[in-house]
Parts: C-alpha cells; sequence; structure tokens
C-alpha cells in the first residue's frame, strides 16, 4: 500500500479525480516522477470523452465537450498558473510587484484575453485529433515541468512551489524521462518531436521567468503545461508535417 500511495498523490494533486487513499507530504514529494504518467491519463480519458461527445454531437460542440471535461479533470488548476503569469508578466511592472500580482486572487485584463487566446486555438486546433496524440501531448507536457527545477530556484522563501524544487531533482528527471519514452515511443519515433517541443518551451519560459522575478513558481509551471498545451495542438494542426 505505501508504494502505491506516491503515484496517488500525483493524482490527487494534479487532478479531480475522487481517490479514496490518504496520502501525505512525503508521498506528494516522491510522486513528482510519476506527472508524466498522470498526463498521459488525463490525455486518455479526454480522449475517450471527446470520441464520445464526437458520436452524438457535431464536431464544434464536441470540442467544447473536450476542452469543458479538461478543465472540469484537472480543476482547471494549470490554467489558473497560466492566467496568473500573463496577468503578472504582462503588467511591466517592477520584480516585486509582478510577485504580488502573481499572488493576488483578482483576474485582471491580460489573464482574460490570454485564457481566450487559450480557448480559441484549442477549439480551432484538437478537432479530429487521435486518442494516443492527447495522451503524448499530455504525457510530454508534464514532464517538461521537472526539468524547471533543475535550472531554475524559487524566487520566495516559502510557497508550493518551493516544495517541488527543493523535491525534483536529476533522478526525478531521469525517471520522468523513462516514462515519458515509454508512452511515446511505441507510437512511433516521430512522436519524440513533442516532448522535444515540450521541453524547449519549458526552458524559453524558464529563462523568462527568471528575467522577470528570478526564478520558477507554481503559476509558472502551470503556464508551462498550457503553453505547451496550445503549441502542441498547433503542431499537430499544421497539414505540412506528417506527425499526425
Amino acid at each position: 500500500m505505501k508504494s502505491i500511495k506516491n503515484p496517488v498523490a500525483a493524482f490527487q494533486f494534479l487532478t479531480s479525480l475522487p481517490i479514496p487513499i490518504k496520502t501525505d507530504m512525503e508521498n506528494l514529494a516522491k510522486s513528482l516522477v510519476f506527472f508524466p504518467l498522470v498526463g498521459g491519463f488525463l490525455g486518455l480519458l479526454i480522449g475517450v470523452v471527446y470520441r464520445g461527445a464526437a458520436l452524438l454531437f457535431p464536431p464544434a460542440p464536441a470540442i467544447a465537450v473536450l476542452i469543458a471535461a479538461y478543465i472540469l479533470l484537472t480543476r482547471g488548476f494549470h490554467l489558473d498558473g497560466y492566467m496568473d503569469t500573463i496577468d503578472a508578466f504582462f503588467s511591466n511592472k517592477e520584480r516585486t510587484r509582478v510577485l504580488e500580482i502573481l499572488k493576488e486572487s483578482t483576474t485582471g485584463a491580460f489573464a482574460i484575453l490570454g485564457a481566450g487566446i487559450w480557448f480559441l486555438i484549442l477549439f480551432t486546433s484538437l478537432r479530429g485529433q487521435a486518442i494516443h496524440l492527447m495522451v503524448i501531448t499530455h504525457a510530454s507536457s508534464r514532464f517538461s515541468v521537472l526539468l524547471l527545477p533543475l535550472l531554475f530556484s524559487y524566487p520566495r522563501e516559502s510557497g508550493t512551489a518551493k516544495f517541488f524544487v527543493d523535491n525534483a531533482g536529476t533522478g526525478v528527471f531521469l525517471g520522468g524521462m523513462v516514462i515519458t519514452l515509454g508512452i511515446t515511443l511505441p507510437f512511433g519515433i516521430i512522436y519524440l518531436a513533442i516532448p522535444a517541443l515540450c521541453l524547449t518551451v519549458a526552458v524559453l519560459t524558464g529563462f523568462w521567468s527568471e528575467k522577470k522575478i528570478g526564478g520558477i513558481t507554481g503559476d509558472t509551471m502551470g503556464f508551462v503545461i498550457e503553453v505547451n498545451h496550445m503549441a502542441t495542438a498547433l503542431l499537430l494542426a499544421n497539414k505540412l508535417l506528417i506527425i499526425n
């Protein structure tokens, strides 16, 4: 039972799935390596929901159901971090004020615009996407955030993300890589383009965040996941590519 609690903690943290197993902070600290596994399972779930919706509705409502299912299954957790990051980083304020904006509960104009862009990209790019591509996308996006604590520090003295920065390391990253490769490679080596893209987005975002606030936060990680969600959707929707 002890060994199962670590991956369960990852599912409880990243999703809204009602798993009736009690976990603690020690389990959560050891759960980071399972983030890609959670992402892959999440991609499978929303892929199945989308296929079911496509049998009942025209393409546009089916995509809307997919997006709604994603938000519900993640509690809007990553999307909230994405919106907060946009609000803070585009405020053009000094570092201290940017950090304060990240912690505020209000939603600004930049966040609303960012959410609109997020919705439009996914709504127009995900139509007809195969389930295995959703699995790879969500596994890869969550794997990519495991790289951030290896390259960047946490700019505050305490906070949720500090916990992850303190507990992530090379072993966690390599373990997450093995899981991500195990999910991706059975479908073909060409699909390695997806985790490669996600890692690139993570690194670029990390440098941007370091310039803005001196490191990474939980909101920054959510931003990385959702930007990867969009970037991968656009990559796979590009008709000039044969990755599909």
